[in-house]
């Protein structure tokens, strides 16, 4: 299984995320770090927040996607405290 590496982060310190955040960034690593962009863009673009922000005549939402829609979606589906 392939794993994602982030050696520098260029506005940031990751000395500085809680135990807990890097628990969140590596169970989402370790389950969609496998996945190309493509599959990454199709799932997402297939999900309630991109659909309900996408007017279907353009490529691309032209409504910003709201980040309590996504944390509530994603609470939701995965049982996340999103936010939190």
């Amino acid at each position: 299984r392939r794993r994602a590496t982030v050696t520098t982060i260029p506005q940031g310190d990751s000395g500085a995320l809680t135990e807990s955040q890097k628990g969140a960034i590596d169970a989402v690593i370790d389950s969609f770090g496998g996945l190309t962009g493509w599959q990454l863009s199709q799932m997402t673009h297939n999900e309630a927040p991109w659909i309900q922000a996408f007017d279907g005549d353009h490529e691309y939402p032209q409504t910003p996607i709201e980040t309590d829609v996504m944390a509530s979606y994603y609470r939701e589906k995965w049982g996340l405290a999103v936010g939190q």
